[in-house]
């Protein structure tokens, strides 16, 4: 008895990406070489273990994602590609530009956090106050008319100081957004209205270095908020503060015979 031969089923071929996702694909691999490099460069490990994968928009966008999660991870806040909406109708600029996270951490700029809805300290509220902004009613360092705070001024008086009192200075600049430093100093309306960073080897390289000093500057700060917790030490504070701040007077010129001021007079040196 002759066996019957069984049909074999034929294989379907695989599906082949709608023209719009080829484009797609097409243009994240020619916007996204900068991306390969970089990746390279600053992960070489995680680069040659995991590679780039081109055998689909999606398996390349991860492998872009990959790139930005360790730069989140081990550098500065910084969101992945494929979070950003716009990628998906201008590639080119989406894979250009980072978008940082910039309040991924907590700072002390009192602008954003009070406005956030953050609790702001005694010691935040009175060095805001004796900086000349009149929006704490209860502290009474604000500045009279004609005085002006000097930043200058509160740190010299801060050099003279020992241990965690020394420290005012660089608080007092963290809180009003004066330490240099882009993590810490920048508002949330100075972040939208700014251009975003691009992709690039001297960025990295200039944000990540911020972004260390940023958190060792955090760290510190921290440490003299915590310390300040009795009212001895708010008083100290309290005299440094009132040191930094000065009355503004304009300078007179001395009138002579001639009818020249004295300045003049001089030949301009006083």
């Amino acid at each position: 008895m002759r066996k019957r031969k069984s049909k074999k089923s034929k294989s379907r071929p695989p599906e082949r990406p709608g023209a719009d996702e080829a484009v797609f694909h097409l243009r994240l691999i020619q916007h996204g070489t900068h991306i390969v490099e970089l990746y390279e460069k600053f992960f070489p490990a995680e680069f040659k273990r995991d590679g780039i994968d081109y055998s689909s928009f999606r398996s390349l966008l991860a492998s872009y994602d990959s790139f930005a999660d360790l730069v989140n991870s081990k550098l500065f806040p910084v969101h992945n590609f494929s979070s950003n909406d716009m990628l998906y109708e201008e590639p080119e600029p989406a894979l250009d530009t980072m978008s940082l996270c910039l309040h991924s951490f907590e700072t002390y700029l009192w602008l954003d956090r009070s406005f956030d809805g953050a609790e702001v300290s005694l010691v935040e509220r009175m060095i805001v106050s004796a900086a000349g902004h009149r929006i704490f009613p209860d502290i009474d360092l604000k500045l009279p008319k004609d005085w002006r705070f000097s930043p200058e001024k509160l740190q010299e008086a801060c050099w003279k100081e020992k241990g965690m009192l020394s420290r005012l200075w660089l608080a007092a600049m963290a809180v009003l957004g004066g330490t240099g430093v882009c993590w810490l100093d920048y508002t949330l309306d100075d972040y939208y209205a700014a251009e975003p960073p691009e992709w690039s080897e001297a960025e990295i390289r200039f944000l990540a270095g911020e972004f260390k000093e940023a958190r060792r500057i955090n760290k510190s700060v921290e440490e003299f908020f915590a310390w300040a917790d009795s009212p001895a030490k708010v008083e100290k504070i309290k005299r440094l503060l009132r040191q930094a701040q000065y009355v503004d007077r304009p300078r007179v010129l001395v009138q002579t015979h001639s009818g020249k001021p004295l300045i003049e007079t001089l030949g301009g040196v006083l």
